[in-house]
């Protein structure tokens, strides 16, 4: 729940200045019309995911694309400030690594709006599984980066901006 709860933080409180979501998952880095059943991803009707939202999510079980938003809205909400979402190539639980793609993709046009930084809105593919701690050291070098406090770009062997 941390990787949604910074974002969703982030999103509603301007003093957040850059945040990493780690492996936050459907619905917010995961889109649900790019991470449900037809993807072979978690969709509203997932266990609890649907909780994550209003109860009625539910009712877009079938059809997400008809959501009238979805989580990269959630993203967008947090430019121009600097947000990573950090995702694992091989996540089983809930991060499905095209889903955020697309979602960082829709959201990027929100950033590209408010004219911020090429760098504002990455996603950070990393090996491993769900949980990303053993990757925390990785996350501060961005952090650094993204708060002014490093002379040059960390370097994330595949990072999508």
């Amino acid at each position: 729940r941390n990787g949604k709860q910074s974002l969703l933080f982030a999103a509603f409180d301007e003093r957040v200045g850059a945040v990493v979501g780690s492996s936050p998952g459907a619905p917010i880095s995961s889109p649900y019309a790019y991470s449900s059943h037809n993807f072979y991803g978690e969709g509203p009707d997932a266990g609890t995911a649907g909780t994550w939202w209003l109860s009625s999510i539910t009712q877009y079980s079938d059809d997400p694309g008809r959501m009238p938003m979805d989580g990269h809205g959630v993203l967008a909400l947090i430019a121009p400030r600097y947000c990573a979402i950090a995702d694992a190539w091989t996540d089983f639980e809930g991060d499905s690594t095209f889903a955020d793609e697309m979602g960082v993709l829709a959201a990027s046009e929100v950033y590209r709006l408010l004219k911020a930084p090429s760098t504002a809105l990455q996603l950070l593919h990393r090996p491993g599984g769900h949980h990303g701690f053993d990757s925390v050291a990785s996350y501060l070098d961005w952090f650094d980066h993204a708060l002014g406090r490093a002379c040059s770009e960390p370097a994330f062997p595949l990072a999508y901006a």
